[in-house]
């Protein structure tokens, strides 16, 4: 694939790709695919040393529940949504409007900034 050809590497399940990750991504297509990744394959599969980052455009009360969930099982987490489109992905001009504490921006903006050309600190929870 594509991506693959650019040095990502495949693995079997999502579970097993977190596994060991100092940083988890995801941007998933509606809410109730955040919710089960991150019930079925993130919670308790990556460490809590991880930060993890859901960059998907969905509905307020998943985002937020599901920060919150992280929180609760001892995770820094941020909710990210992403605006550019698969041109600006390409050309690493995305922008990312975040939300979670301080402690947690901090630890994503470098990931973010890696992948876009603006990281957005929108406050949230503990900020």
């Amino acid at each position: 694939t594509k991506a693959e050809s650019r040095g990502c590497l495949r693995s079997p399940s999502a579970a097993e790709a977190v596994d060991g990750a100092e940083a988890v991504v995801t941007m998933l297509p509606a809410g109730r695919h955040v919710a089960q990744v991150y019930a079925d394959s993130v919670f308790g599969h990556a460490p809590t040393s991880a930060i993890l980052m859901d960059c998907s455009t969905i509905d307020v009360t998943t985002a937020r529940d599901t920060v919150e969930q992280a929180r609760a099982r001892g995770y820094d987490m941020v909710d990210a949504p992403v605006s550019g489109g698969i041109a600006a992905a390409e050309g690493g001009t995305l922008t990312f409007m975040v939300g979670g504490s301080e402690q947690a921006f901090a630890r994503a903006e470098p990931f973010l900034a890696a992948m876009g050309k603006a990281v957005i600190h929108a406050g949230g929870p503990g900020a």
